[in-house]
């Protein structure tokens, strides 16, 4: 059996982290109790402190993003099919959120522009 890399177990762990959120937000009480869902937050806002980026962004990274950002709207849409409500508001129907999808992704064009014209 082959061993996972640390890479991809790192760039896993926001897909891992973020279904567990939502799910718990789509669903209150069914995955995490509070105290856990706290402890979560918490050392997530300490990673993302210390943590920092160790090499320069590639289109990998670029196809990454693009793949987070859908990922997370394939699970809001599954979870109100799935006959969830968010607790927090999220839904495909709240404009806020498609202002943030859409200012995040032209983030991504961005980083896609500036690494296509530092290639070329």
């Amino acid at each position: 059996m082959k061993k996972i890399g640390w890479n991809v177990a790192m760039n896993l762990f926001p897909f891992i982290i973020y279904t567990f959120l939502l799910i718990n937000d789509y669903f209150p009480g069914t995955v995490l109790p509070d105290f856990h869902l706290e402890k979560i937050n918490f050392a997530l806002f300490i990673l993302l402190l210390f943590i920092g980026r160790t090499r320069e962004a590639g289109l990998s990274d670029v196809a990454y993003a693009i793949c987070f950002h859908f990922y997370i709207l394939f699970l809001i849409a599954v979870f109100t099919l799935a006959g969830g409500e968010s607790q927090s508001g999220l839904s495909l129907n709240n404009i806020f959120l498609w202002i943030v999808f859409a200012v995040s992704l032209y983030d991504v064009y961005k980083d896609w522009r500036r690494l296509k014209l530092s290639n070329s």
